[in-house]
């Protein structure tokens, strides 16, 4: 057994050895704090509840299962009607309450040994409400991410690394496709809070049966007003890491870039002046000096999604080899530079 996969081995061993540690065991009310408007599961530890922002935090040896399960069972009662659920994963759930033009979302995801349980809403707001923890003593404020007013796509403010990138082509004004990617210090159920707030702001609805979510991982999917998008979260130093991409169809057929669907299309371009020649899955495409530039069109080649080796020549150099993955629906361009190197753009 190689390294690598002895590691992946002992992750997997772990994770579900966290996962098995998680108690599925239903769940009663306990005494909440005298200004919480919600009822607490048993087990409830690190509570913390803003009465004047209607927000409320904890952590939990119970499952997410378990959890959800409580606040469905507890708030009927009260007279909450539940949403249908966007998520409900055995390591996430979202659900959403509504009761007399009021409204309560609560957000349950495994991380690591525990599971956080994080809500918000007019439901938990109460007038001239002070923090207060489960025990009614002084607690921190669960502070929510704020959006970044100037920023293309949403991004918080509370950033230490972003770029937006638009996939276009040269001379082009529009872009195809949208691009940002961030490092948030912040947890990850906290970074995608923020997100499905901000992208339901603006229209963007989930497509809850491809949402894939683990305590270190996030792949949502989203239709849009302009196209399809995707988020993705995951971790890396202590920061949830965010790629968030959005195309544009329209622009894309309108600039004769789009893919067959479910295919794949490279652009091919050559900005040198003696003609390059470039092999790909078994097919050779000769691209003329200047190709793929503002004044002259280079070709193009559909390709099934999946990883390419492929080769390039331009005469007086010598072959240059590379290889490019491309997804379904996703357009590249190929730059060949006068040496013959190359550059690959994500244009849709």
């Amino acid at each position: 057994m190689s390294t690598a996969t002895a590691l992946i081995a002992a992750d997997n061993v772990r994770r579900a050895q966290q996962a098995a540690s998680l108690s599925d065991a239903p769940l009663r009310a306990k005494q909440a704090g005298k200004t919480s408007p919600i009822p607490l599961p048993e087990g409830a530890e690190n509570v913390e509840f803003d009465g004047a922002d209607g927000k409320l935090a904890f952590k939990s040896s119970s499952s997410v299962k378990a959890l959800a399960g409580f606040y469905r069972s507890a708030l009927k009662p009260l007279g909450w009607k539940a949403q249908p659920s966007v998520i409900n994963n055995p390591n996430m759930a979202a659900m959403q309450f509504s009761r007399g033009g009021k409204e309560i979302s609560i957000t349950i995801m495994q991380m690591g040994p525990q599971v956080n349980v994080s809500a918000d809403g007019s439901g938990l707001e109460i007038a001239n409400a002070q923090s207060s923890s489960a025990d009614d003593q002084p607690a921190a404020k669960v502070a929510p991410l704020e959006a970044e007013p100037d920023s293309a796509l949403p991004v918080p403010k509370e950033h230490s690394m972003s770029s937006i990138a638009a996939g276009k082509l040269p001379g082009s004004e529009a872009p195809f496709r949208r691009e940002l990617e961030a490092s948030i210090p912040a947890d990850l159920a906290s970074v995608l809070a923020f997100y499905r707030s901000e992208l339901g702001k603006l229209g963007w609805k989930e497509a809850a049966e491809r949402a894939v979510t683990k305590p270190d991982r996030v792949q949502l999917a989203f239709t849009t007003p302009d196209g399809p998008a995707a988020l993705n979260l995951g971790r890396k130093n202590s920061e949830t890491t965010v790629t968030l991409a959005q195309k544009i169809p329209a622009a894309a057929a309108k600039g004769e870039v789009l893919p067959k669907p479910g295919q794949a299309r490279l652009l091919l371009g050559n900005l040198g002046d003696a003609e390059a020649a470039i092999t790909i899955n078994k097919q050779t495409v000769k691209i003329a000096a200047g190709a793929g530039g503002p004044h002259m069109k280079g070709p193009t080649l559909d390709l099934p999604p999946g990883k390419y080796k492929y080769a390039v020549k331009v005469a007086g150099h010598p072959a240059r080899n590379n290889e490019i993955d491309v997804g379904a629906d996703d357009t590249w361009g190929v730059m060949i530079a006068p040496d013959g190197d190359t550059l690959s753009l994500h244009v849709y």
